[in-house]
């Protein structure tokens, strides 16, 4: 069943799912900041995250969830490093 996910999971299921739904967000939106910050221009990076990042636990959704909630944490953080370079950050929790 599902609450054995996690015990079940092959370590490349769960780095497809971190680098899908994780670190490629994560690089991508530093790359484009150090962009803008080089170019001067100012703007929005937007993630997508996803409702599972605040939902009620359930085993399926705790890899997925989690990195999703590590998103979120990763926009606040960014927003207030870019702020000074008139680069707003921003995360969607859509569901």
């Amino acid at each position: 069943g599902y609450e054995k996910y996690i015990r079940c999971a092959k370590i490349e299921e769960l780095d497809l799912v971190y680098k899908v739904n994780f670190r490629a967000n994560v690089w991508l939106a530093k790359l484009v900041a150090e962009k803008m910050i080089q170019l001067g221009t100012k703007g929005s990076i937007v993630f997508t995250s996803s409702i599972k990042a605040m939902s009620r636990y359930q085993p399926i959704d705790a890899i997925y969830g989690g990195l999703k909630a590590g998103l979120s944490r990763v926009a606040i953080s960014m927003a207030r490093e870019y702020c000074k370079y008139g680069i707003r950050v921003n995360c969607v929790l859509p569901g």
